[in-house]
């Protein structure tokens, strides 16, 4: 009933978020710069079908769109690195019409690209873009308020508190002590980046339960 409804998860790496979808028979497609597809191609590549779709009378829409981008230049726990990154280069080698003067200019720049899909897409379910608490709706305001959430609240014994941003309907909280404490800065070293941005596995299924 679901293969034609499709999800487009953007820096979908894991795969967590948009498991419950997979495993429901939803046509998901992931995009992540860690498996080659950089958002900004996305971008590009959803406007040129929007366009061509229009001319041919064909309506190009998804279902849903979930988007977790980096939150290294907007999440509060790096807040003492937040002037220094205004003076990092990019180092952006993507495409070569896009270009940013620092590692700031950069992120906002992929938080803007997810906002132009979903403008194209006008998903027929929800969109929701995700990162931890700390400054994103302050640089990129256009992503509007926030609603907070804990791992804990969905099962998860640890804290790391979490902002959705969107069009969505709040998945039903069931908590539990977080008795693990804050498990991404106790147990996680900074060098394991993808676990520690990887979507708690009961916050996915509670939030595919109210968004399906």
């Amino acid at each position: 009933m679901n293969k034609h409804k499709t999800i487009l998860s953007l820096f979908d790496h894991s795969g967590a978020w948009s498991k419950p979808y997979k495993d429901a028979g939803y046509n998901v497609i992931r995009a992540d710069i860690q498996d080659g597809i950089d958002v900004f191609e996305v971008m590009e590549d959803v406007i040129y079908q929007v366009v061509e779709g229009n001319e041919e009378g064909i309506k190009v829409t998804v279902y849903g769109i979930l988007a977790a981008p980096p939150c290294t230049d907007f999440a509060g726990s790096g807040a003492w690195k937040w002037k220094d990154k205004e003076t990092q280069p990019a180092n952006y080698d993507g495409s070569k019409t896009i270009e940013f003067e620092n590692t700031v200019e950069h992120s906002i720049g992929m938080v803007l690209a997810t906002l132009e899909i979903v403008a194209q897409l006008k998903p027929e379910g929800f969109y929701v873009i995700e990162n931890p608490v700390g400054r994103l709706n302050k640089l990129v305001p256009e992503v509007g308020d926030p609603w907070y959430f804990q791992p804990s609240d969905f099962g998860d014994p640890y804290t790391k508190k979490t902002g959705l941003y969107g069009k969505f309907n709040k998945p039903m909280k069931t908590p539990v002590l977080p008795l693990f404490g804050s498990e991404i800065t106790n147990r996680l070293s900074s060098k394991q980046k993808n676990a520690r941005s990887k979507t708690p596995e009961g916050f996915a299924q509670a939030f595919f339960k109210a968004n399906q």
